[in-house]
């Protein structure tokens, strides 16, 4: 029996697409333990699924940019056919552009939607590998991503002689929150990648407080935000702040902390 060169291949890659799925680790368990890596939870996803997972409040964000794109065209359309319908003093010109109107909306918002969708999708995508890679290089065990938020990031330093709060030269930084299954990661953008502003084990020994302050700018409500604080290499204890303007969504994220920091405390105590 003659096998071609086509279904050798096509069986090789049904079987690395096999151990790709499942994510089969290629070297021995032993080894793994030998060399002290973490047998690390594994999660794949599509755009669909991330899609779902962006905050309804960024969605609707998305949506709003795109009906602004809409009414400005129709503006401009309705500015382009008056001008024309004045200049031929034909005024079915300008009766055609009350007809075209919705069609003009439609399109405008629609190919506004098309851009900025696809672009979140891979913004997500992107920190969520980034994330991943930072839990795995601090040996966490569940990379599985439950929740992203975007927000600023400020740090203070305290003065040791007066005990007043300073603020850093990196105060609102713009940056991505991360929660995964046993682990918090936030990170910052710039031109050769990804930044680790912040790491941490939802462990015993892992601080952190939700408190509400005054928001500025005349707004009622008051704003919410997180407050961590991390060691540097100096010994320099620095507290740091992370705020966004989706409320809604922040008040979805710290419920998920607190379920996932005392399913891990749970796993913990069980394992001792």
């Amino acid at each position: 029996m003659n096998i071609s060169l086509i279904e050798i291949l096509r069986g090789k890659l049904s079987v690395l697409g096999f151990f790709l799925e499942w994510n089969v680790p290629f070297v021995s368990v032993d080894n793994l333990n030998r060399q002290k890596f973490p047998l690390s939870i594994m999660e794949t996803i599509n755009a669909d699924q991330m899609w779902r997972r962006i905050p309804p409040e960024e969605k609707f964000e998305i949506l709003s940019k795109s009906h602004a794109s809409g009414v400005s065209a129709v503006l401009f359309s309705i500015v382009v056919f008056l001008v024309i319908s004045v200049g031929l003093k034909e005024h079915l010109i300008l009766g055609l552009s009350i007809i075209l109107i919705p069609l003009v909306f439609q399109r405008a918002a629609s190919k506004r939607w098309r851009e900025l969708k696809p672009r979140t999708i891979i913004e997500y995508l992107a920190v969520r590998s980034a994330a991943r890679r930072f839990a795995f290089a601090g040996r966490a065990r569940d990379l599985s991503v439950h929740q992203i938020i975007r927000g600023f990031w400020i740090e203070e330093r305290s003065d040791d002689e007066t005990g007043v709060s300073l603020r850093s030269s990196t105060a609102e930084k713009p940056v991505w929150l991360v929660l995964l299954g046993d682990s918090l990661v936030c990170l910052s953008e710039s031109a050769r990648g990804a930044n680790l502003e912040y790491g941490a084990h939802l462990r015993e020994d892992f601080e952190m407080q939700s408190v509400e302050v005054e928001s500025s700018g005349g707004k009622r409500l008051p704003v919410r935000e997180f407050r961590f604080w991390k060691i540097l290499p100096t010994k320099e204890r620095v507290s740091c702040r992370f705020t966004t303007r989706f409320s809604g969504a922040m008040l979805v994220f710290e419920h998920r902390l607190n379920q996932q920091k005392t399913a891990v405390r749970e796993e913990d105590s069980l394992a001792r």
